[in-house]
């Protein structure tokens, strides 16, 4: 007999144990001369080993009794099959008695597979959350993340918003050297591998609503299983105050000053002359010809007398 200790297995692959048992139902003692697996081949000396260190001797030699007398060993093998194509072996065992007799039996086993879907995880970033409301370029990152233990194709990318980007993913692939399609390996453990690829678009919201966008991806295995994930991105407006500025020109304008000379002395016999009278800004005001002014009356003043107290 040959019996597997696990008869379903992941496709991934795992160790599977398998259990030869030689067992003489006959009168006559037998000595086992050859044991052939048609997938592992000739486990003779693999049953001898086992026989041995059991104690006894070589050639493996099982006696006619009652009970039924047997020996039995093991081997383990890994066994793995992307296409879920189970798999059967068979071992044929030859045994002889003391008059070179001989007898012959076999037995099969099979192991079959489960398929193993694929696991991704998806990401989706904006490099600025929270934009003015006038607008701005954003950039999205989508990230896709090979999470499983099975090699992914990317087969769909599709935005809520931004549409199909199946292409613009596999011009960004192509960029960085690779072949279409995307291929993700599995690396079945952290760090797991990734490709991700980005798009700038310009987003603008008067009315201050939020931008949210969301991208779902699907992927597919080797035996066509798929997986698919998704994740949204929220891009917030800020209010922009409005703005206003005022400029105020003076092109021409006609003023017109007038300047009082007092005599505030308190000696009454004091009178007052007016030799100079100057403006810091229009500069002699009893010149008549200064460019300054116009209808200067100022100029009638010059060494004119003020009495006390006018």
């Amino acid at each position: 007999t040959k019996t597997a200790d696990d008869t379903s297995i992941p496709e991934t692959g795992q160790d599977v144990t398998f259990t030869i048992r030689i067992t003489n139902t006959g009168v006559e003692d037998v000595t086992v001369t050859s044991i052939i697996d048609d997938k592992f081949g000739d486990l003779l000396s693999t049953a001898e080993a086992a026989w041995e260190t059991a104690g006894n001797t070589a050639p493996i030699t099982i006696a006619a009794a009652e009970p039924d007398e047997y020996f039995e060993f093991t081997i383990t093998r890994w066994l793995a099959s992307d296409s879920l194509t189970a798999h059967t072996n068979q071992v044929d065992v030859i045994v002889v008695d003391d008059d070179t007799t001989t007898a012959t039996d076999y037995d099969t086993e099979t192991v079959n597979f489960e398929d193993v879907a694929p696991e991704i995880d998806v990401t989706k970033t904006a490099d600025d959350t929270s934009i003015p409301e006038t607008g701005q370029d954003v950039t999205f990152t989508i990230r896709i993340t090979n999470t499983g233990v099975e090699d992914v194709t990317v087969t769909s990318i599709i935005d809520d918003k931004f549409g199909d980007l199946l292409s613009t993913a596999e011009a960004a692939w192509e960029t960085a050297g690779n072949t279409k399609p995307i291929t993700i390996e599995a690396t079945g453990a952290e760090p797991y591998a990734y490709f991700e690829f980005t798009i700038t678009k310009t987003l603008i919201s008067n009315s201050g609503v939020v931008h949210t966008n969301r991208v779902d991806v699907i992927v597919v295995d080797d035996d066509t299983t798929t997986a698919t994930d998704f994740d949204t991105a929220t891009v917030t407006f800020t209010d922009v105050p409005p703005a206003a500025s005022l400029i105020k020109d003076v092109k021409e304008a006609l003023v017109t000053f007038t300047v009082k000379v007092c005599n505030d002395s308190t000696a009454s016999t004091d009178p007052l002359t007016i030799n100079t009278l100057t403006d810091d800004i229009f500069g002699d005001l009893l010149d008549a010809e200064n460019s300054l002014l116009q209808d200067n009356t100022c100029v009638g003043l010059a060494n004119a007398v003020i009495p006390y107290g006018e």
